[in-house]
Formats: C-alpha cells, sequence, structure tokens
C-alpha cells in the first residue's frame, strides 16, 4: 500500500509540475509584448468618420489617399514611414522614405490593447491595438482633422 501512495504522490507532483511549466512557457510566448516584436511594414491606411461607425460600425471604411493622409498625419511622426521594428528592450526604430530613421521607446498599456510611444523630444503618441497576430497587425487613433473619425493602420509582418 506504501508502495502505492509513493507511486500516486509521485505522479501527481509530476503532473503539476509539468502543467505549471506549460503554463510559464505559455505565459512567456503569449505575452502581447511578444506578438509587436519583430520588422512591420505599413500597408495600408483606412478612415471611418465618426457618424459612420455608430450606424454601421467599422465595416464601411476609405482608404485614404496621400492628401488626406498628410493632412491627418500631420502632427505625427509616423507619417510615410516604410517599416516599424520592435526590439525586446523597448526600442522602436521607424524607417522612413528617404528621411533619417527615427528611434523611439515603445510600453503597451491597458493589458495590452494600447501602445504607447516615447520619442527622443518626449512626444507621445498612444494607438489601440485593435489586432495582432503572426502576420498582421492593426493599429488605431482618433482623428478630429475635417471630419471627426477613426484612422486605421495596417501592417502585415516581414
Amino acid at each position: 500500500m506504501f508502495k502505492y501512495r509513493n507511486l500516486i504522490n509521485t505522479t501527481i507532483i509530476s503532473v503539476f509540475l509539468v502543467l505549471i511549466s506549460i503554463g510559464i512557457i505559455t505565459k512567456i510566448h503569449l505575452h502581447p509584448n511578444n506578438k509587436l516584436l519583430g520588422s512591420w511594414k505599413e500597408i495600408e491606411w483606412h478612415y471611418v468618420k465618426a457618424n459612420d461607425i455608430t450606424k454601421k460600425g467599422l465595416q464601411d471604411k476609405i482608404i485614404i489617399d496621400e492628401v488626406l493622409r498628410e493632412k491627418i498625419s500631420k502632427h505625427l511622426l509616423i507619417h510615410k514611414s516604410e517599416k516599424w521594428e520592435f526590439y525586446k528592450n523597448g526600442y522602436l526604430i521607424i524607417h522612413k522614405f528617404n528621411v533619417d530613421d527615427i528611434h523611439a521607446k515603445w510600453v503597451l498599456k491597458g493589458r495590452g490593447t494600447i501602445l504607447k510611444i516615447i520619442y527622443e523630444n518626449d512626444i507621445v503618441e498612444l494607438y489601440q491595438i485593435k489586432k495582432v497576430n503572426k502576420t498582421t497587425m492593426v493599429l488605431q487613433f482618433e482623428n478630429d482633422i475635417h471630419v471627426k473619425g477613426i484612422v486605421r493602420i495596417e501592417f502585415k509582418k516581414y
């Protein structure tokens, strides 16, 4: 009887340790910070007017042309960027077309749903993370240029 009790205790402890190990590995792998790491290329900007959002949701979107994009992003440092590179240490490099790279720090806020970017000159930008997976990231911010609305920036990982 004593042998079986030791065997059962050993089995229970082994299963418990395996489950804890799996939980720790999964938590580290699925941590929101880890989903952002790597290189992302801006694919498209979308704009949805505020009154359209309440009526139809975000399905009806307008693809932003260069002129409107310039107006919307006039006060943002990220306009016309080509590639964003997120590093583990909270470092971000934004490669821009025909312009020097921009160096910044990044951190996730609000349970991993808000991306905060802090530039070297202490300018801060906040983006809602609407989607992030192995291949796609969608960032969103509110805009009040012309007509109040939501701007979504879609990225592809490469």
